[in-house]
């Protein structure tokens, strides 16, 4: 995913209500949404929210590695991987058994 200022406008569709979507850098936004995106992916179940079916554990911005949680008819937790390399940003989602 590419970083850009424009994700300030959706920020409020998968970010956390509890805190104000202008309080995260463009840099921290768009890893959440890799991760979202990535336990999304993994879930592999459609509709599924990203505002309250995906959750991704607070982490420090630029730290490589992260945990999240699928919430379906039972939580399913995932380790989160994070990439970076200029402007472009992933996230890898793995189960955990």
């Amino acid at each position: 995913e590419a970083q850009r200022p424009q994700i300030l406008r959706i920020a409020h569709k998968f970010s956390s209500p509890k805190v104000a979507p202008d309080q995260y850098s463009v840099e921290e936004l768009t890893d959440l949404w890799c991760a979202k995106e990535a336990l999304y992916k993994s879930a592999d179940v459609p509709g599924i929210s990203f505002l309250h079916g995906l959750e991704v554990a607070p982490w420090i911005q630029g730290m490589d590695h992260a945990s999240g949680v699928i919430h379906t008819d039972k939580d399913l937790p995932c380790d989160l991987s994070f990439y970076r390399w200029d402007d472009q940003h992933l996230a890898l989602a793995e189960h955990i058994k």
